[in-house]
């Protein structure tokens, strides 16, 4: 068992390239939902913010967004120590991706564990 995170947004979110998201369900190029369990670490590092919540609100979800993009995944990764778990350079990007595209579209984060 772990964190299941998943979208909330009145408006459909696609992307071009799919995200290659740990334990992620898309439909029709949509992210629905994600393995929060793999990424709570590194998001609250770089953006302080934990993702074990049950309702992450589109305000927070965007200076998230801000803060990801502002943070290269070098100096993430670099800062970070010990993780439970190795996050890739292209999984990181793709993270900074999500969180920009939901953040413009207004959705909110939910989460279940």
């Amino acid at each position: 068992m772990g964190l299941d995170n998943f979208w909330e947004s009145g408006k459909t979110v696609s992307f071009d390239a799919p995200l290659r998201l740990c334990g992620s369900f898309t439909s029709e190029n949509t992210l629905i939902c994600f393995r929060g369990k793999v990424y709570s670490d590194l998001i609250f590092h770089v953006t302080g913010v934990s993702l074990y919540q049950e309702t992450i609100q589109n305000q927070t979800i965007c200076e998230m967004a801000t803060k990801l993009q502002a943070t290269p995944y070098e100096t993430a990764w670099g800062q970070a120590g010990t993780w439970m778990y190795t996050i890739t350079a292209e999984e990181y990007a793709d993270l900074q991706r999500m969180f920009a595209a939901y953040a413009k579209a207004g959705a909110s984060l939910g989460g279940s564990w």
